[in-house]
């Protein structure tokens, strides 16, 4: 071996250790090699530098998050990284999926990255479940809570608006067993329970006229003035006998206190009662808030509900006032629309109309003259019998009130009642000349009430019937002027109905008054 083939050797040994010591190397050149042994050495050591250099830089590509580098030398650590790049990708597309919502996908990959792998995952899916659990939640108190207030938007009655709390609150997410709904007065310092609702027959009753003195339950004034919602149990709190009583009835132990108020101004308060001590009663936190902000909106639909009953009063009072002083200008028809009023509503119970009906009814009967505003008092006051120009004039009074009503829209229901009353039962009465059921029902049973007030009412051209008489003639009257099905509900209730005449005294069924026979016009 000359010299030259020594130094070839070195260079390759060099080239070798600096490859084993991770350094950066050179291929051998090759060409300038005689020594064919020399020259196929050097040919292998330059296949395992372009082979590691591969290796390398796929290995780079990896640690830099890039999976698909080419890696064409088949050495053993190729291999062993080309098996990294494969589980990898594998991995990636696990994960993906995983971002996809499919939290079935597990590996085995590298030991404990495999099991934090796969912890994740399984954390993922508890996270997901638990999420799905409190949006269904969310989503049911929402949509409970926006029927709840639909519900109470649709009604002005109080007591139907304290029902339905008091119902919702114990079938809302738990079965609670009872829940009462009490209201404050402030000036007064008492408070009255109008509303109690049961899961099953409660064992008290709670008359909704009986006041509570706030100050006989220190406890109870305490949670109202604070406006702190408390949950109790009856073997812990201390209180006395009456207000332990009162709020747990014997039969419960333990309860939630939840007031609620306007503005500043205490309104009332909640007592949602379980007959489960606390560590049973399902009284959640989420629970416990959801009662509380439902208890906040009772609280302003019963201030929505009060305003409405009080403008509403106000408004019927006004009715009340304006059909009084219809009446008051003739002294023959005093207390005429009152005396409607009765017997219309006493045809109406008998039917069973619902409350919003019978509210329309009674509105319509104090309004249905009010066209009568409108004619001079030259006619409407004349003493003696009236001429066919001016009985013409009489007959506009229906159409009348369209023209005094017009501008009032809550009244166009009514309206349509009250020009409509003088309408027969066979088509032959005015304005229109409606027939049968065209006439609507309300203004077929106040021509019935109208007719009986108007015949026990002495007039300047003939005396009033009397009692007797005056029903006798609407019985007659039956299928021609009045409605049949309601004549025969008249007859049932009328041996028990108050008849009276002009100035309210009671009209018995005997009497000194002549009948006059014929078909009777008011």
């Amino acid at each position: 071996m000359n010299d030259q083939d020594r130094d070839r050797i070195d260079q390759i040994t060099r080239v070798i250790y600096r490859l084993l010591n991770g350094k950066p190397v050179e291929p051998i050149d090759t060409a300038c090699q005689v020594d064919d042994e020399i020259r196929q050495l050097s040919g292998y050591v330059n296949k395992m530098i372009a082979g590691l250099n591969d290796v390398a830089r796929a290995a780079t590509d990896l640690a830099e998050g890039r999976l698909g580098t080419h890696i064409p030398t088949r050495l053993p650590c190729a291999n062993a990284v080309k098996s990294l790049q494969a589980t990898l990708r594998h991995l990636s597309w696990q994960t993906s999926q995983v971002a996809k919502g499919d939290y079935t996908q597990r590996t085995d990959f590298l030991g404990e990255f495999s099991t934090s792998f796969n912890w994740m995952v399984e954390e993922l899916e508890n996270h997901r479940h638990q999420l799905e659990k409190t949006v269904q939640e969310r989503t049911g108190e929402l949509s409970l809570l926006l029927e709840t207030t639909v519900k109470t938007a649709q009604s002005k009655d109080l007591n139907q608006i304290l029902a339905l709390f008091s119902n919702t609150l114990i079938h809302s997410f738990s079965y609670h067993t009872n829940c009462r709904v009490a209201l404050f007065d402030a000036t007064v310092k008492r408070f009255w329970i109008l509303s109690s609702e049961s899961i099953r027959p409660a064992r008290q009753t709670y008359d909704p006229d009986t006041p509570y003195p706030l100050s006989d339950f220190p406890f109870l004034e305490s949670t109202v003035w604070k406006h702190k919602s408390r949950l109790v149990s009856l073997d812990k709190v201390r209180m006395g006998t009456i207000e332990k009583q009162l709020l747990f009835d014997e039969e419960f132990k333990s309860i939630l206190i939840l007031p609620f108020r306007d503005g500043q101004i205490p309104l009332g308060f909640v007592v949602i009662s379980e007959s489960r001590d606390l560590s049973r009663a399902d009284f959640t936190s989420d629970n416990v808030r959801f009662y509380r902000t439902i208890t906040n909106h009772l609280g302003i639909a019963i201030k929505n509900a009060q305003l409405f009953n009080t403008n509403r009063k106000i408004f019927l009072n006004t009715i009340e006032a304006l059909a009084a002083s219809i009446d008051a200008r003739d002294t023959y028809t005093h207390f005429h629309s009152r005396n409607v009023m009765n017997y219309a509503m006493a045809i109406a119970g008998a039917m069973n109309f619902p409350a919003a009906r019978l509210e329309r009814l009674n509105i319509a009967c104090l309004l249905h003259d009010i066209g009568k505003i409108g004619i001079s008092d030259n006619i409407l006051l004349k003493p003696s019998k009236l001429s066919s120009e001016e009985y013409a004039i009489i007959k506009s009074h229906p159409e009348k009130a369209i023209k005094i009503l017009a501008s009032v829209e809550e009244l166009d229901d009514v309206t349509a009642i009250i020009v409509a009353h003088h309408e027969r039962f066979d088509g032959k009465g005015y304005p229109y000349g409606l027939k049968g059921e065209q006439i609507p029902l309300e203004s077929r049973i106040i021509a019935i009430a109208d007719a009986l007030d108007a015949m026990t009412t002495t007039r300047v051209y003939r005396p009033a019937f009397n009692r007797q008489a005056a029903i006798d003639e609407i019985a007659r009257c039956s299928g021609t002027q009045f409605d049949p099905q309601l004549v025969d509900v008249f007859l049932k209730i009328a041996p028990t109905l108050n008849i009276v005449d002009q100035i309210g005294t009671l009209l018995n069924p005997e009497g000194d008054n002549d009948y006059i026979t014929g078909s009777f016009t008011p």
